[in-house]
């Protein structure tokens, strides 16, 4: 009877012993999955006391400039980054540095309103815009980027996104926030808040939804500029070119979809473009986008002469990118440096993910 009692207590003992590594392995599978898209931000919401965001104002005496990462206003806690301009004068903010991975895909994301500015939206000597830096292990800058916020005041919280690859050699990402104002301009304040930077997996998946966009077939070009060719390469026979023979001047090769049809979710663009030749020395051509009409651009890039490995054959170059609620009116747009002859065939969205509601309450909130 002992012996049984003591087995008894022995196999509860291991029943409980496994429950405990059951429940631990299933807590820490759900706080993986809810790291999942951890924000790998530093102090994006401003709460904390540190890392500390570097401020800068010129002549702050003279001009009345203001930055304060306390603002009361906030969009999510307790304080928000404030940049105002009562006349004349700018004030920038720069963000303690976020670690990345070279070849990384990320989500990067904040939260703005803004005041004063402009009142029919369009440019009354009033700008804020933000720059996206990459950093080597090292601290040296290797790449950067700006992207301009609304001329017009915005008094709603307002939301940017966009996807972002790491280059090769990446350790780091940093953001500053710039606003500048000229003579006679309004009293103008910008808020920030709710920064984060995502890592964004690739969750590809085969048969999701498909648009494809004949550029030369279907007039997507500047067609004072450039022409509809003939070509037996092209997915239906005809391509946009950007001739150098006969055009100098530089201008959008593919642009004006302005497609509604993207629900909420992760896409791959694939633009399929051909040069007629590759110059010995790199040389800039063409530098392409994917804008909306509320949300800024969600992401944009360029496309080098050593990014193509033959002449006059396509190549196909693609990009994952994400369409948020606010997203209206996306079009895929390609500008033309004029540097070297070039076609472009099609412009390819696949579906990769339709967002639900709790993978947008995650993007939103």
């Amino acid at each position: 009877m002992l012996q049984a009692n003591h087995y008894s207590r022995v196999r509860v003992k291991h029943v409980i012993s496994l429950f405990l590594v059951y429940v631990l392995l299933a807590r820490g599978g759900q706080a993986r999955a809810n790291d999942r898209y951890g924000n790998l931000f530093p102090n994006g919401g401003f709460e904390d006391a540190a890392p500390k965001w570097t401020s800068s104002v010129n002549d702050p005496a003279q001009s009345g400039a203001l930055v304060l990462s306390n603002s009361p206003q906030a969009k999510e806690g307790r304080q928000s980054a404030m940049l105002s301009l009562p006349g004349q004068g700018s004030a920038s903010l720069a963000s303690p540095l976020a670690a990345v991975e070279a070849g990384e895909d990320y989500l990067f994301s904040l939260w703005y309103r803004s005041e004063g500015f402009s009142k029919d939206g369009r440019y009354a000597g009033v700008n804020a815009s933000y720059r996206l830096a990459w950093y080597s292990a090292d601290k040296m800058v290797l790449g950067q980027f700006n992207i301009g916020l609304p001329y017009g005041a915005k008094p709603e919280w307002s939301q940017q996104i966009r996807t972002l690859s790491a280059p090769k050699n990446a350790a780091y990402l940093g953001l500053s926030l710039a606003m500048n104002a000229g003579e006679k301009c309004p009293p103008s304040t910008l808020w920030i808040d709710h920064i984060q930077l995502r890592h964004w997996p690739d969750e590809a998946k085969m048969g999701g939804k498909t648009i494809r966009f004949h550029i030369g077939t279907q007039g997507y070009f500047s067609q004072e500029l450039f022409r509809k060719v003939w070509d037996d390469d092209a997915d239906d026979g005809f391509a946009a070119i950007a001739n150098t023979r006969f055009v100098s001047k530089a201008g959008y090769l593919a642009g004006g979809m302005y497609t509604r049809l993207l629900s909420p979710g992760v896409y791959r663009v694939t633009f399929r473009v051909k040069v007629g030749n590759i110059p010995t020395e790199p040389k800039s051509i063409l530098q392409w986008d994917i804008n909306t009409a509320d949300t800024g651009k969600l992401r944009d890039g360029m496309l080098y002469s050593n990014d193509f490995t033959a002449e006059k054959v396509y190549q196909d170059f693609t990009y994952r990118f994400v369409v948020v609620p606010s997203s209206a009116w996306v079009d895929f747009r390609a500008y033309w440096l004029a540097s070297v002859t070039t076609w472009i065939d099609t412009i390819t969205v696949s579906e990769e993910k339709i967002f639900t509601g709790d993978d947008l309450k995650m993007l939103l909130e």
